[in-house]
């Protein structure tokens, strides 16, 4: 995963780290879209490329018959987004990021093959801008900046900013590890909530000169707020986990007020803060947050899944405080004993949910703690023998037994 987390023990750490990869990968999957990135992804975006230089041609020869509107700015801003994901795999503020990712090509022949295909289906570089992730993103915001300009001035209504416009630039900049990329979304949500307070004034009112916000012409929606909170996981600690949590109170408030669904917190809104306090440990908070979940009554209420259980799970695995092993049994038993009463059957205890409770033990470091794991592991395979597929052990739920043995110090404090 992108995250650090709380190292631990010696033999057990990369074992452990390997299982919180999948729990970063399993969670950020639900905060905002992932791409494989290969060379049919990188083709199809040059052949986009290309129709988008068509357009853009044929607006600039015939801007009577075919000037550029809302959809087809979204369309490019789309467009300049893809290639900004492509250059976030492969770049960084620093240059190029080694490595191999899981399709098997090299993060440095990305930037490569993005240049032979712009070469072979486009006849050429579409300007330097397009070959570096800064590059994409200062385009992208040129791209805004100009069409707000020309809607300020003339009010033409086909050109009205749309707040997928700043959804793409602000997704852009989330995906990024560039310097300032959380400063850069907090500044645009800034600037669309400022805008969203004035509707019911004048927009008269609506010129600041505030270096905190980016002036913006559309209201926030819930992709706006997740963008900016999948920005604020990607790095741990307590303080970013806070700063999520205050987030969400503001977002809720503002849908409170306004009733407006297309701002309403969903699973992705939670799942993500949710992850901000398991990468914290800060694991009573995020199970007062499950509390509230499970709790609530409203025809609209988020009901909690198995990845938001299993996040939950994580945050205790992630604790140190003692009672951490003892807490995340008894969630394990609660989804156990929700899902088979039917109250809730999607959160059936998977082998993720399995192997972070027996990493919770092993992180004990106590003899009670290893045996405890075992036990676990044990009765996973009893149950997958007697036919239960669900509950598989794969190699993380025997790595985190093992580690529960290995991890036990030579004198043991009660």
């Amino acid at each position: 995963g992108d995250d650090p987390t709380t190292a631990h023990g010696s033999d057990g750490y990369n074992k452990l780290e390997t299982l919180r990869s999948i729990h970063d990968q399993r969670n950020f999957a639900t905060l905002a879209k992932h791409f494989t990135i290969n060379s049919s992804y990188i083709r199809a975006v040059v052949d986009a490329t290309r129709v988008m230089k068509k357009m853009k041609q044929l607006q600039s020869d015939f801007p009577d018959q075919l000037s550029s509107d809302a959809l087809s700015l979204k369309a490019e801003l789309n467009i300049w987004s893809k290639r900004a994901i492509i250059l976030s795999k492969t770049q960084t503020g620093q240059g190029l990021v080694a490595g191999i990712t899981k399709d098997g090509v090299a993060n440095s022949r990305k930037l490569e093959l993005l240049e032979l295909e712009d070469a072979c289906n486009i006849g050429g570089k579409i300007g330097d801008d397009a070959y570096t992730l800064l590059g994409c993103l200062n385009k992208m915001e040129s791209i805004v900046s100009e069409a707000e300009e020309r809607y300020i001035s003339t009010k033409d209504e086909r050109i009205r900013p749309s707040v997928d416009w700043y959804n793409h630039v602000l997704g852009a900049w989330a995906r990024s590890d560039l310097e300032g990329a959380l400063e850069k979304t907090k500044q645009i949500l800034r600037g669309m909530e400022a805008y969203d307070n004035t509707l019911e004034e004048s927009l008269a009112n609506y010129n600041t000169d505030d270096g905190n916000l980016r002036q913006c012409w559309a209201s926030p929606d819930t992709i706006t707020y997740n963008s900016v909170l999948f920005c604020l996981t990607r790095d741990a600690g307590q303080n970013r986990a806070k700063e999520a949590e205050a987030l969400l109170r503001n977002m809720k408030f503002r849908y409170e007020q306004t009733k407006n669904k297309d701002m309403r917190p969903d699973e992705v809104t939670y799942g993500a803060v949710l992850h901000a306090l398991a990468q914290a440990g800060m694991a009573r908070e995020a199970e007062s947050f499950l509390d509230s979940l499970e709790d609530a009554e409203q025809d609209e209420a988020i009901v909690p899944s198995l990845t938001i259980y299993n996040t939950v799970l994580n945050a205790w695995a992630n604790s140190s405080q003692r009672n951490a092993p003892k807490k995340a049994d008894a969630l394990l038993t609660r989804m156990k004993v929700l899902s088979s009463s039917g109250k809730n059957s999607s959160i059936e205890p998977d082998p993720i949910s399995i192997s972070t409770v027996i990493s919770c033990h092993a992180r004990s470091k106590t003899r009670q703690g290893a045996e405890r794991g075992e036990q676990m592991l044990d009765e996973a395979l009893a149950m997958y023998s007697e036919g239960n597929p669900r509950v598989k052990p794969d190699s993380i739920m025997f790595n985190c037994a093992i580690t529960g043995w290995t991890n036990i110090s030579g004198i043991e404090s009660g």
